[in-house]
């Protein structure tokens, strides 16, 4: 089983769709939407830009990655630990660019969103998150009715785990109960 986390959700399942055997189950969270709009895809490179000014990166983060009314500040000197031993976060351009190159070489994943043909799923979708617009909530669940479950979590945004991470335990926890037989 595995829990992925934005870009996390593209290698998940093309993971899944490549190792069905070994990855059963996916809680796929904050992932992209199928059409991501192009000012929105602008936003990580400018929040991780750290030659920037901070108000203008600041303003990217709250636009992008954080709901109304929660502190895009947490993560203005990074969002990713990485092997780090004074517990920073920092943000890395080298794997931003990685990113945006492995989904521009991969191509579109809308006739793998759900994985492999067994691979269950739970998808958390914030509620206010640019990246996976409203109109798209439910692609998963909509290919795979059989298979995958949606659960939108209120006054979060892309960043979700700082914005409400005791919800989605709360989410994440009887899913995995249910999928006992499964993985």
């Amino acid at each position: 089983m595995v829990i992925d986390y934005a870009f996390g959700t593209f290698l998940a399942k093309v993971s899944s769709v490549l190792y069905p055997e070994k990855i059963p189950a996916i809680v796929a969270v904050a992932l992209r939407g199928i059409d991501l709009p192009t000012d929105i895809a602008k936003m990580p490179f400018i929040t991780g830009n750290t030659s920037l000014p901070i108000p203008e990166r600041l303003k990217a983060l709250q636009m992008a990655f954080f709901a109304p009314n929660h502190d895009a500040h947490i993560w203005i000197d990074g969002c990713v630990r990485r092997g780090l031993r004074d517990g920073r976060r920092r943000w890395y351009p080298d794997i931003l660019a990685m990113e945006h190159a492995a989904v521009q070489a991969y191509g579109s994943l809308a006739s793998r969103w759900g994985g492999a043909d067994t691979t269950q799923v739970l998808e958390l979708i914030p509620a206010d998150d640019p990246f996976q617009p409203q109109a798209q909530w439910n692609v998963t669940t909509n290919l795979y009715p059989d298979r995958a479950t949606s659960k939108v979590i209120a006054d979060a945004s892309h960043a979700l785990f700082p914005e409400q991470g005791k919800t989605v335990l709360e989410a994440v926890l009887p899913w995995l109960n249910q999928q006992g037989s499964h993985i």
